[in-house]
């Protein structure tokens, strides 16, 4: 039985469709996030006619043969030839009836290189999907600056995970903090972000859970998806990767996430004296450090740059990584013998950090992305200063409910304006400039977080020219 998983990829897709004037959609994500799923599920209920082609599988020969004989010498598609010659299978009309969906883009240069013209002179929607497409942009992919709108797909958050397990506590949960949740409820929401935290949000190993129930077939699903990783790391890497060195990367990282709370100024060097097993000649620092870059590129991985405080303009890039899926975190901390604790402790840090990440982040908060910060002797796990209300957030993230002491400082030292909790075992709770916030609130937290706002007096515009847009 097939099972479809809502998606909050979809508000924005909605939201690209609805667009008078559209660029290409480019959804970019890791492997096995659901790309090329809830896109298909978008062209359903929104398109009438659809030419879909998976460049990595599909005989595509005829598509590259119409743009090609289409293109006459100004570069220039001929919409009348380009339709004559698609097979009869597929029913191209040249308005936004209709949608080519190109999947794993990455896979083919020539077709790439013609997305310009697909977004310039065709008026269908033209929607694109790949992997590892920074990866694949070498000199023979010609980079079409301003004919892209780029959306990012994660692994399914806890929000949707709740979503597809409980319709009735996904109900109280989108709900707050408007809305109090009851304590029946709050129960019921703790124990499935247990489970969350146990297999993750890989669509593939959600729904073996829901089909089978069983934690064992769940970790059978994951197993499969790290053993693709590796396939595409050997593949990608010129077999530079293989099971031994993925897996002495990741539990490398995870005890320098551990033993290392502020950070590493050379992470390729900290990771390989933290291999337990003496590193082969293949596995140097160069190796590694192709590696990480590898696993970062394609998002099984994402680096944390540090904030040396009280100067959050002196920053240091990539001293921490986080992983992309706390389910692949879990797996691999379960290979070694690590304290459960730390373990707890890391995967809830892992979780608010994806939680940031996901939340429009750059929109909500100065920089790019997430930081970490070290403050005197101290570590902070999470500092951002906040774009609508130009204050500074310091972010204490503990999986049970014990204070921490390099935050009290930040607060008290004016470092930090506002003080929020992520706690593991803690109601939600208001005092002043400290929140206390349940940790599996963490995304509803940022997600209701506002936004940078502009206050533009639109009398002062031109109606008549605005009316042409």
């Amino acid at each position: 039985m097939d099972v479809y998983f809502r998606r909050d990829i979809e508000v924005k897709m909605e939201e690209w469709y609805h667009k008078k004037f559209k660029n290409i959609l480019h959804v970019d994500g890791a492997r096995q996030v659901g790309k090329t799923c809830t896109i298909e599920h978008f062209i359903r209920n929104h398109y009438q006619n659809v030419i879909s082609i998976n460049l990595a599988k599909d005989d595509y020969k005829w598509f590259v043969d119409a743009l090609r004989n289409s293109t006459n010498n100004w570069s220039k598609i001929d919409v009348i030839r380009f339709t004559e010659m698609i097979p009869n299978e597929f029913r191209y009309v040249d308005d936004d009836s209709t949608v080519i969906f190109l999947d794993e883009i990455q896979s083919d240069h020539v077709v790439y290189n013609y997305l310009r013209s697909l977004n310039r002179d065709l008026k269908c929607d033209v929607i694109v999907s790949g992997s590892y497409l920074m990866m694949a942009l070498k000199q023979e992919f010609f980079q079409p600056a301003g004919d892209f709108e780029s959306i990012t797909m994660y692994p399914m958050s806890f929000g949707e995970f709740l979503n597809a397990v409980s319709d009735s506590l996904y109900s109280e949960y989108v709900r707050w903090p408007e809305n109090k949740i009851t304590e029946n409820s709050l129960s019921g929401m703790k124990s499935l972000f247990g489970l969350y935290c146990e297999i993750g949000g890989y669509p593939e190993v959600i729904k073996e859970f829901v089909f089978s129930k069983s934690l064992k077939e769940a970790h059978s699903a994951m197993e499969s998806i790290i053993r693709t990783v590796i396939l595409d790391s050997q593949f990608k890497l010129d077999d530079i990767v293989d099971a031994k060195m993925l897996g002495s990367v990741s539990r490398s990282i995870i005890r320098i996430l551990i033993r290392e709370k502020r950070g590493s100024k050379n992470i390729y060097e900290a990771l390989v004296k933290n291999f337990q097993d003496k590193p082969s000649n293949r596995l140097n620092k160069v190796a590694t450090a192709k590696i990480i870059a590898w696993l970062t590129e394609c998002h099984f991985l994402e680096p944390v740059d540090k904030y040396v405080l009280p100067d959050s303009t002196n920053d240091y890039p990539g001293e921490k990584l986080y992983f992309g899926d706390i389910g692949a975190l879990r797996y691999y901390a379960k290979d070694r013998d690590f304290d459960s604790s730390n373990i707890d402790g890391i995967i809830a840090e892992n979780f608010v950090f994806n939680a940031m990440l996901k939340s429009d982040y750059i929109n909500k908060f100065f920089d790019y992305s997430p930081h970490f910060g070290v403050y005197r002797d101290g570590e902070i796990d999470f500092f951002a200063r906040a774009k609508y209300d130009r204050k500074n957030y310091a972010f204490e993230v503990k999986s049970g409910n014990e204070s921490g002491n390099t935050a009290t400082k930040l607060l008290k030292d004016g470092v930090a304006d506002k003080l929020i909790y992520f706690m593991g075992n803690h109601q939600h709770k208001i005092d002043g400039n400290v929140e206390i916030v349940p940790l599996f609130l963490a995304e509803r937290w940022f997600d209701e977080f506002p936004c940078e706002t502009y206050d533009i007096d639109l009398s002062i515009l031109d109606s008549s020219k605005m009316n042409l847009f």
